[in-house]
């Protein structure tokens, strides 16, 4: 489990360390928008599996698993 901002999210993503994603949209958007991860989640998880996308009120949940299984 990893919480953490932009600078986390994009060193895991870039070292392959994710089997699977939970992210979380929400209508606000908390601190400045350059703090808005730029990650390029086409490579290397480029054959996601298992997709589900969950409604909760105005939050949306999108849960996947990645090809490194």
């Amino acid at each position: 489990l990893v919480e953490g901002g932009a600078t986390i999210l994009k060193a895991i993503v870039e070292q392959q360390l994710i089997d699977k994603f939970m992210i979380y949209i929400a209508p606000i958007l908390i601190g400045s928008q350059s703090d808005v991860a730029q990650v390029d989640f086409t490579v290397p998880y480029d054959q996601l599996h298992d997709i589900t996308i969950t409604r909760f009120d105005t939050d949306i949940l999108i849960e996947a698993f990645t090809g490194t299984l």
